[in-house]
């Protein structure tokens, strides 16, 4: 008698990790929760450790697991959700060299209004649908090389708390459109990264291109096919999934599978 598959649903929030066990029928099997600290604040500074919120996710997958009584290899995938507008540096091996900077961390105002207004400015937004404003990660990139540069030199890639958390997970950096989309960095016209903000940033874009590269919806449909279910989901934004009806262990299309890159 075949196996029915299972899958986790995981969702970092403001303040814990909500993880949920499902059947291929959407019933719940089990329910795990994991506490971290909320954001630690330094002046107009938003912060949370990111190995906190690795911690909370593993203990709230684990109690979930156990919940449900499932057997970890009938995992048919999984899907990470978290807030937007969050991130950090990693090093060449996926190791923090900061704090999980949050959407409401108020250090890079200058950076912003540096370019608001200005031609480049105003172009960067017909590109990523981003005006200028502090919370995107961009100018949070931005306010990193010019305070932190010896932080700046030493990273290999900017990406979310959700990132960081589904690469100690799984082993790949991922991140989804509607994510990508909230870093300012995304040209939404071509939905590849912006060399005007790359730019900006910092970053070569010709290094970027030759990062990861993408991986499409046909090429993941072309995977599952020959392999079974591609083992994660990266799911979008909370307020997204919300407003969009999907659970947080929907199994849905994957568009590109990106990651910001810098050297």
């Amino acid at each position: 008698m075949k196996r029915s598959s299972w899958f986790l649903g995981i969702d970092l929030g403001t303040g814990s990790c909500k993880t949920v066990a499902v059947d291929e029928d959407g019933t719940v099997l089990g329910f795990g929760v994991g506490a971290y600290s909320g954001a630690e604040a330094q002046d107009r500074w938003q912060e949370q450790d990111p190995r906190d919120l690795l911690k909370a996710a593993v203990a709230s997958v684990r109690q979930a697991v156990g919940q449900a009584g499932a057997i970890p290899g009938d995992c048919g995938g999984m899907s990470i959700g978290g807030a937007l507008h969050s991130v950090m540096a990693v090093d060449g091996h996926g190791e923090p060299l900061t704090g999980v900077i949050t959407w409401a961390d108020g250090r890079a105002v200058e950076q912003a209004r540096a370019v608001a207004g200005t031609p480049t400015g105003k172009k960067l937004y017909r590109e990523t649908g981003c005006p200028a404003h502090g919370m995107y990660p961009l100018y949070k990139v931005m306010w990193l090389r010019e305070n932190r540069p010896q932080v700046f030199q030493h990273a290999r890639r900017y990406v979310s708390a959700k990132e960081y958390v589904g690469f100690r997970l799984t082993g790949t950096w991922q991140v989804d459109y509607s994510l990508a989309a909230g870093s300012g960095f995304l040209n939404t016209h071509t939905l590849q990264w912006s060399d005007l903000a790359l730019d900006l940033a910092g970053g070569d874009p010709r290094e970027h291109a030759g990062c990861d590269g993408l991986l499409r919806c046909r090429e993941l449909e072309h995977r599952r096919r020959r392999r079974g279910p591609h083992p994660g989901h990266f799911n979008g934004w909370d307020q997204r999934r919300a407003a969009g009806g999907i659970p947080a262990a929907g199994v849905g299309s994957q568009g590109p599978q990106l990651v910001l890159c810098h050297r």
